[in-house]
């Protein structure tokens, strides 16, 4: 990885994303207002839930080096298409807004998987999708490559030209569920289907592995989308 594509954000984000770890954990057990949410159960699944999006929003931003107070960029910002190439876009503003989409989407996403235990326990009662015998399918960690693998393999063969495109929405799709499923298995373990679920992950583990995350995916984004481009050319967006 170029650390020149590094800016000063990136641990801004990183910070940040450790410090939503450590509230989101551990507010329900604070002396001040812990019991109070823990009597409130939409309020703590509520909390839960805004943590898991967060981290999703923070981690796609250092993916994408989201930095929406720079505007006066020199270098003209550029996007990727799969027929044209790179090829330039009308303002930074513009790139740094579809940034910032991205991120949020990927919050939405990341918030989303928890949507399985409604559907599990076929009620939209919270006792009820909390109350689960087992884990619903969402959180299973196996699903994830497949899923990306699939839609890759697909796109490849019959759409060739949305590849690239297909690509980061893997990217953005492993970060959101992977970084939630990383969460969960500090009281859970990983559920590695067929295979079992691994044990519950000792919480500096889950708190280096939440900050790996974001930083192996920013890597493989880099690889195609930044490293590639013409030199004399600016940030990327994908078409």
């Amino acid at each position: 990885m170029n650390f020149h594509l590094w800016s000063p954000m990136l641990i801004v984000y990183c910070v940040l994303l450790v410090l939503t770890c450590l509230i989101g954990d551990h507010l329900p057990r604070m002396n001040h207002v812990g019991p109070y949410i823990n009597r409130h159960l939409l309020l703590r699944v509520a909390i839960d839930n805004f943590t898991h999006g967060i981290i999703g929003f923070l981690s796609w931003a250092i993916v994408l080096d989201l930095d929406l107070l720079d505007t006066d960029s020199n270098t003209p910002p550029v996007m990727f298409h799969p027929s044209s190439g790179f090829v330039p876009t009308r303002s930074l503003v513009d790139a740094q807004q579809r940034n910032l989409l991205a991120c949020l989407f990927c919050m939405l996403l990341a918030m989303s998987v928890d949507v399985d235990h409604f559907l599990a326990a076929r009620s939209f009662s919270l006792q009820d999708a909390l109350s689960l015998p087992s884990r619903p399918p969402f959180h299973c960690t196996t699903l994830i490559p497949v899923v990306v693998a699939s839609s890759l393999l697909m796109t490849y063969a019959f759409h060739s030209r949305q590849f690239c495109r297909c690509f980061k929405f893997s990217l953005l799709f492993l970060t959101a569920c992977l970084s939630h499923h990383i969460r969960d298995a500090r009281r859970h373990g990983l559920w590695l289907w067929p295979f079992g679920a691994t044990p519950p992950l000792p919480y500096m583990v889950y708190i280096l592995c939440t900050l790996l995350l974001p930083v192996a995916v920013k890597f493989c984004h880099n690889t195609l989308f930044i490293e590639n481009q013409p030199t004399h050319q600016g940030s990327v967006q994908i078409l």
